[in-house]
């Protein structure tokens, strides 16, 4: 069974497959030898199913029936060919007739769509970073969403910490309050506003340190060994996080569906 989606499979070649194509983001869990196309890197094919390759392997055959008229390289599927042309030529991606999916936040562009989410995993670390939308009143954090802004809000409230005879760590530059050391090093991050971290596998910068472990995590999970900081793996599924705080919310959801079952 697939953990991600619960899909079922006859054996464990299958569901490497299925996870290599479905859940890219997962691909560290599996075991099956790689099968990978030999004309990269213009072709990223790769299954765990041999047959598979063989037959993708036809596309590049000597009967090729489309060649690109800007380099001379042939497909012989029109799809493939529009790919090359957005990759290799973008000047004439205008002659690309199928619909173009972009990304939101850098240029990136492709045919398919399941191509586009794949890569938008590289910017969900950097969002908050980049692309807040909401600012607390109080310091310097950002947020996309409102609710995370409320939130974060409460930090800044006294009573929050009312009754509570642990050490409380205050924030230096603002009225930030934490019980966790940890938590305060985090925040004071945001008061660094000159600071850029950048990813070594794909030069992409990012605003802290915090931010590019967790892009790492999720874009480059071939790498998690390069890792410092300590990873947090789910025991239930494959999910892997370098921030406990979020670590924490989904392992709740694995307590709220057995709850759940336990009831009917």
């Amino acid at each position: 069974m697939c953990k991600p989606c619960n899909a079922t499979f006859k054996n464990n070649e299958s569901l490497d497959n299925h996870i290599l194509k479905k859940h890219p983001e997962f691909k560290v869990s599996i075991r099956s030898d790689l099968h990978e196309c030999p004309y990269r890197p213009y072709c990223k094919y790769k299954t765990t199913i041999k047959t598979y390759l063989k037959s993708h392997m036809l596309s590049h055959s000597k009967e090729r029936e489309i060649t690109c008229k800007h380099c001379n390289m042939s497909f012989k599927r029109k799809y493939t060919l529009d790919n090359h042309i957005i990759k290799k030529h973008p000047d004439f991606i205008a002659s690309v007739k199928r619909k173009i999916h972009e990304g939101s936040c850098c240029a990136f562009k492709t045919i398919h769509k399941s191509a586009l989410d794949v890569h938008m995993l590289i910017h969900s670390a950097d969002k908050v970073t980049h692309k807040g939308k909401h600012e607390c009143s109080s310091c310097s954090f950002k947020a996309i969403h409102k609710s995370t802004i409320d939130r974060h809000m409460k930090t800044h409230s006294s009573d929050k910490f009312k009754g509570i005879h642990r050490e409380i760590h205050q924030c230096s530059y603002c009225e930030f309050k934490a019980i966790h050391k940890s938590t305060l090093d985090r925040h004071m991050l945001t008061h660094s506003k000159d600071k850029v971290v950048t990813c070594k596998h794909c030069n992409i910068e990012f605003k802290n340190k915090e931010a590019v472990n967790e892009h790492v995590v999720r874009a480059h999970s071939g790498f998690l060994a390069s890792l410092s900081c300590k990873i947090y793996s789910c025991t239930h599924c494959y999910y892997k996080t370098t921030i406990q705080h979020l670590f924490d919310k989904h392992f709740l959801k694995h307590h709220e569906v057995a709850t759940d079952r336990g009831k009917c």
